[in-house]
């Protein structure tokens, strides 16, 4: 069977010429509109100071306490009912009661949580309304993400993208709470369904050895977005949470316009044999960038005739160039990873660019069960999911907690936001040293993030004697967030080097899963911090120094073959692998 070299093809178009950077800047509004339906959690949802509101009139309580010199004095989900003591300086608690009548928010914003009372009994469905969105990325990934696979990005892309501006939208008129976090599921199901399929569509549209600045542009722009937030927060803290989620959600605009905006996946097409498709497509991308079409074209015909009704012809040599570095929306999210997705067939040898067959889905059909029937490879998998388990939960709960930190929630919010740019620079330096290996960059992140937390609580239980100590824990947290944030980049490019060709997709599902139940726990961060301040601190912090600790069990990557088969992996365990086996593609 002929192979078609489609980074040849987006080589001679010009691999960023004005049709590639127009899909970027759309690239770019279309992350944007995506990030603030994650985020708005953040503003809409804030907790503020309350407590319980009390009578005007408190003759019934006087007469049950047989006595008139009394006070009802509101505190945090209960009214004391004190004895007023000239004597001294304190009050006499006689009784407390239920807030029965209300509770006095320190805040002139409505917001989820001050409109539905969701403190005190109700406080656990305040984190509630964020989880429910992870649970629908959950079911958006299932359902959305293979028929992207199946019938094109750019059909998934305009009808869940519109469906998505209409939730993000509509969402500011949900009548009671029940509405409103089913509206959050299906923010949560579009948003994954949309989100992952763009992010596929970008990346395929690149050669693999340009892909990975795509992929830390996408990490920059992220952040970008977190720290644009705050001027949405901070410009209408005085209005409800409905105007917040109206002007979030009309952000994503750009959906409205994708049947114009983008074509369908060039690599999609080739790989579904849609070769007059392709070939409009080509023309097309050629005139935007003034190439000859008439010396491109010519380049589809390497395709014989049997091609036409076959599927699934990218290199193995490409899919491993395809592994890169992405920001945590992403993940912060699929179960499938969007540029391998497609089923390897042939692999091309470096050095006599012959195609050779590498599998087979009629005589190599692996399951999700092969991973957990070899002890080397399973152990990887679990190691992966409580590592992204940790990244999940320690990067969303530190960016939901930091409003609530001590000083100005929107100052801490965009700081929070800001401390990312540093990691995403380090990474995008030391991720292409020769000197620095995946293991170690991804141990350091993690003692990083890990070291910081914990030294942040130990430093907040000082808070009485100086207020130095309140700023330095502060400060441990954004050291922290940093951390996190440079270790949720560096898991994205090791993680996918640790499994064989044919588990590749499922061991990067696995470790998605896992991201997607810390994201669920994250929401609940803050309710703990109420409770028990220095809880979250600990918890994070612990489960960082874990994965640092569990990481030493992971074999290195860098400059090492590519496993294709689960025999490959145990013969790289046993260091005995054949550097000689032509099939093999290293890791740069």
């Amino acid at each position: 069977m002929a192979n078609i070299d489609v980074d040849k093809i987006l080589l001679s178009l010009g691999w960023f010429g004005p049709y590639q950077r127009q899909q970027c800047v759309y690239f770019a509004l279309a992350m944007t509109g995506a990030a603030y339906a994650i985020l708005a959690y953040i503003f809409a949802a804030y907790r503020p100071p309350f407590a319980c509101d009390v009578p005007v009139n408190n003759s019934l309580v006087a007469s049950v306490v047989n006595g008139t010199d009394i006070q009802l004095i509101g505190s945090t989900c209960e009214i004391n009912v004190v004895k007023n003591n000239t004597n001294s300086s304190g009050h006499d608690v006689l009784m407390t009661l239920p807030c029965h009548y209300g509770y006095n928010y320190d805040i002139q914003q409505d917001t989820v949580i001050t409109e539905w009372d969701l403190v005190c009994q109700s406080e656990g469905k305040g984190g509630l309304t964020q989880s429910m969105v992870t649970f629908g990325q959950m079911f958006g990934s299932v359902i959305f993400l293979p028929l992207a696979d199946r019938y094109g990005r750019k059909k998934i892309m305009i009808s869940v993208g519109f469906s998505m501006f209409l939730v993000a939208t509509l969402i500011s008129l949900s009548p009671n709470y029940y509405v409103y976090i089913a509206m959050k599921f299906l923010t949560g199901a579009t948003l994954e369904g949309y989100g992952m399929t763009m992010y596929t569509y970008i990346f395929e549209m690149f050669p693999g050895k340009y892909r990975s600045y795509i992929g830390i542009f996408g990490a920059f722009w992220w952040s970008t977005n977190v720290i644009t937030l705050t001027a949405f927060g901070y410009g209408l803290q005085n209005y409800s949470w409905r105007i917040l989620h109206l002007a979030l959600g009309l952000m994503a605009f750009i959906n409205l316009f994708i049947f114009w905006l983008c074509d369908e996946s060039l690599r999609w097409l080739v790989a579904n044999g849609k070769m007059k498709e392709a070939q409009k497509l080509i023309q097309k991308i050629a005139m935007k960038n003034k190439k000859d079409p008439d010396k491109i074209v010519p380049l589809l015909s390497s395709l014989d005739s049997e091609v036409e009704n076959d599927v699934g012809y990218e290199k193995e040599e490409k899919i491993n160039n395809d592994i890169h570095v992405t920001s945590p929306v992403n993940p912060v999210s699929s179960a499938i990873d969007p540029v391998t997705s497609v089923d390897p067939v042939t692999s091309v040898d470096p050095v006599t660019s012959e195609v050779n067959p590498v599998t087979s889905r009629s005589s190599n059909n692996p399951t999700v069960l092969d991973i957990f029937r070899n002890a080397f490879v399973c152990k990887i998998a679990l190691i992966w999911m409580f590592t992204w388990f940790t990244n999940g939960m320690t990067y969303y709960g530190l960016l939901y907690s930091s409003v609530q930190l001590e000083g100005s929630r929107f100052l801490n919010f965009f700081v929070n936001g800001l401390v990312e740019y540093p990691s995403c620079v380090v990474f995008a330096i030391l991720v292409n040293m020769n000197s620095i290996s995946r293991k170690k960059l991804t141990i350091g992140f993690h003692l990083l993030a890990g070291i910081a937390m914990i030294l942040s609580v130990v430093l907040i239980s000082f808070r009485e004697k100086h207020e130095i100590f309140v700023k330095l824990a502060i400060a441990c947290s954004f050291i922290a967030k940093t951390g996190i944030a440079g270790s949720y980049n560096s898991i994205f490019i090791y993680t996918p080097e640790t499994f064989p060709t044919n588990l590749r997709n499922m061991g990067i599902g696995i470790g998605a899963f896992g991201s997607h139940i810390g994201g669920v726990i994250a929401p609940f961060a803050t309710l703990l911090a109420f409770h028990v301040e220095w809880g979250p601190g600990v918890v994070f912090g612990a489960c960082c120094l874990i994965v640092s600790f569990l990481l030493l069990f992971l074999p290195e990557t860098k400059g090492r073959p590519l496993p294709q088969t689960i025999m490959e992996m145990k013969q790289w365990k046993k260091k005995h692998c054949n550097q000689s086996d032509e099939k093999t593609i290293y890791v740069n």
